[in-house]
């Protein structure tokens, strides 16, 4: 087969890796990191992806999305002509650790516990700022309830002191392409800010599954022609597809 990728940068080493033994031949293609703030910009981004991979009659067999529902970025995706495969995943964490029971038994205690991987860290702002972790709650509630109306207002300002709770930080590494020296590296930086460093084994099957094209359906949802992504925001599915009408 020949397969369109479309992957945040964040996991621009793993799916590299993945590609160099994919039994496909697969053209990749990377947003920038953290576009999920913008989840409807991110949405229309990968849209126009894949509208325009579409519109070559015949080049793919299949667009895969390295994402999981990202904010509700990959909900209400849809291709006329072309199948779209993506992970049941929640975030780029369950991408990572590889599953979302992973995450869920990894980070259930806190689900904002704020986490660094290779590609977090090499391509991250506040790498490049030398800040470890800036809190993201950063504008008063009157803001964002302006913004995002009072009850979400006040999740996203639950959610922040959960994060902070405990000032740790975890270390998610992939074996494949872990880099000798970074782990050490990040907690001399926590040290620095006064936080401490958990590290956690990754794992690859999720990705190198999506580029390998082994889409089994519980770990993998398959969008047909003229059917849209639905958000089911469960443990399993995660998310499921519909006929477009």
């Amino acid at each position: 087969m020949r397969l369109k990728l479309v992957a945040c940068e964040a996991f621009t080493r793993e799916a590299c890796y993945c590609i160099v033994d994919s039994p496909h031949v697969v053209d990749p293609e990377f947003t920038k990191i953290a576009s999920h703030n913008n989840s409807d910009e991110l949405r229309r981004i990968l849209q126009n992806k894949i509208d325009e991979a579409g519109s070559i009659s015949g080049k793919y067999d299949a667009l895969l999305l390295l994402y999981g529902l990202c904010g509700n970025a990959t909900v209400g995706l849809f291709s006329h002509n072309l199948k779209l495969i993506i992970p049941r995943v929640h975030d780029c964490c369950s991408l990572l650790l590889g599953s979302g029971r992973r995450f869920k038994e990894c980070f259930g205690d806190n689900l904002s516990q704020p986490f660094w991987s290779v590609g977090h860290w090499e391509r991250s702002k506040d790498c490049q700022s030398g800040k470890l972790f800036d809190p993201w709650f950063t504008k008063t509630f009157e803001e964002y309830k302006e913004l995002y109306g009072e009850d979400n207002a006040r999740y996203l300002r639950e959610m922040a002191k959960l994060a902070n709770l405990d000032e740790k930080v975890v270390y998610i590494e992939i074996p494949e392409t872990r880099i000798p020296g970074w782990a050490e590296k990040l907690s001399l930086k926590a040290k620095e800010e006064k936080k401490q460093v958990s590290k956690i084994e990754g794992d690859i099957r999720l990705i190198r599954g999506l580029i390998h094209g082994a889409w089994d359906e519980k770990n993998y949802l398959i969008v047909k022609p003229n059917q849209k992504t639905v958000g089911i925001y469960d443990w399993d599915k995660v998310i499921e597809a519909e006929d477009v009408r």
